[in-house]
């Protein structure tokens, strides 16, 4: 979001508005279901909302886009999300494949129905892989 908001300044949230509504009713569902259960009734914020679909989305919807105001510095999503899983890249949508692919592998650890799946040591050092490419990219 930080890549959004030095893009868009002010009207960051205007360009992600879609996003941000799906986001909002996330969070209102779950102010509902706490308060039901008796965690209070505290609204979060929708960016609290934010999963991975939603973070590839941005990220797709505004590949290339950059300030209006030329920094040499900036980095573009495409510089930043761009990574080889493994196969070459033949579009954009490869080239956060990545993504698509991390949030398989969350949602089969993450949902009670195929925990008993578990990951494998290929599903391991793909995670690793991913989370050391972008620590080296700070």
């Amino acid at each position: 979001m930080r890549t959004l908001k030095n893009i868009y300044k002010d009207r960051w949230e205007i360009e992600v508005v879609t996003i941000k509504a799906k986001c909002t009713e996330r969070a209102l569902k779950q102010q509902a279901e706490n308060s039901k259960i008796g965690l209070g009734d505290e609204l979060e914020d929708w960016t609290e909302q934010l999963n991975l679909s939603d973070f590839r989305t941005m990220i797709m919807d505004h590949w290339t886009d950059k300030p209006e105001e030329p920094d040499e510095n900036f980095k573009n999503f495409a510089d930043l999300f761009s990574y080889d899983v493994g196969m070459g890249f033949h579009s954009k949508g490869d080239k956060v494949k990545w993504l698509q692919t991390l949030n398989g592998l969350r949602r089969n650890i993450g949902h009670s129905g195929v925990k008993a799946k578990g990951v494998s040591r290929e599903n391991v050092d793909f995670i690793e892989n991913i989370y050391f490419h972008f620590e080296l990219q700070k």
